[in-house]
């Protein structure tokens, strides 16, 4: 080997062998960071899926995010997770950690959370006005936080219900966009049904108001009394004793 290489070589092999070591060190030096990282990230999944409402925990994606480790301890022993309102842990949320011991530290971690639920949509172009049936319905499943807010996820929550607005092909059905049947318009004949414990006793009446199924209706009856019930379907206004 010439001199000349061999000076250059010699002279440069402390600089080569700083260089070769460091990202060995660098390693060992980030796995206490990693592992205390990964540790906080787990008691984080877990503190969010014991706070998802009953059956839900089993349905949903929970995605922890990076911890800024500039802003954390190590080897926390008294830590808190401050979580979010059940009602608001969808979509991504922002989590506090919160360290008493041995070092106090807070910071922050995102968290994205994806639950997914059954919706119903509109198998056709729904105009205002149209009494949904089961055919109108078309079951759908996606993430809830993507839905939007009153999606109807029970066929029942939409069946014999009115739309106030057009929903488009394909489109989720909300339950702000429907309203009840009205049972008995004002004036019309009506089958006043009364009832007690042992007795049901039925007559024919005049509703004196408008009233969707459900709401109270006044009905005048033969011998002009005026009474109040709840109207239902067909007509049909009980009043119970």
């Amino acid at each position: 080997m010439p001199v000349l290489f061999r000076t250059a070589l010699s002279s440069l092999s402390p600089l080569l062998a700083c260089l070769l070591a460091w990202p060995a060190s660098h390693a060992w030096a980030n796995q206490p960071a990693q592992a205390d990282a990964a540790r906080l990230q787990a008691q984080v999944r877990s503190q969010v899926e014991a706070r998802l409402p009953a059956g839900q925990a089993g349905q949903a994606r929970i995605e922890v995010g990076a911890l800024d480790m500039r802003t954390v301890g190590p080897n926390c022993t008294q830590l808190d997770v401050l979580l979010p309102p059940p009602e608001r842990l969808r979509g991504r949320v922002q989590v506090g950690l919160r360290c008493d011991a041995p070092q106090q530290w807070a910071t922050w971690v995102p968290v994205t959370i994806a639950v997914s639920v059954s919706y119903w949509v509109a198998a056709r172009a729904l105009p205002v006005g149209t009494v949904i049936e089961a055919a109108d319905l078309l079951q759908r499943t996606g993430d809830e936080a993507a839905l939007p807010r009153g999606a109807v996820q029970h066929a029942d929550e939409a069946v014999g219900r009115v739309l106030m607005s057009r929903v488009p092909e394909g489109a989720p059905l909300t339950l702000h966009s429907l309203r009840q049947q009205v049972a008995v318009q004002a004036g019309q004949t009506v089958k006043l049904v009364v009832e007690g414990g042992s007795f049901q006793i039925s007559s024919d009446g005049r509703a004196l108001n408008q009233a969707l199924q459900g709401q109270v209706a006044q009905v005048r009856t033969a011998n002009g009394a005026v009474v109040r019930g709840i109207a239902g379907a067909g007509g049909v206004v009980r009043v119970q004793y």
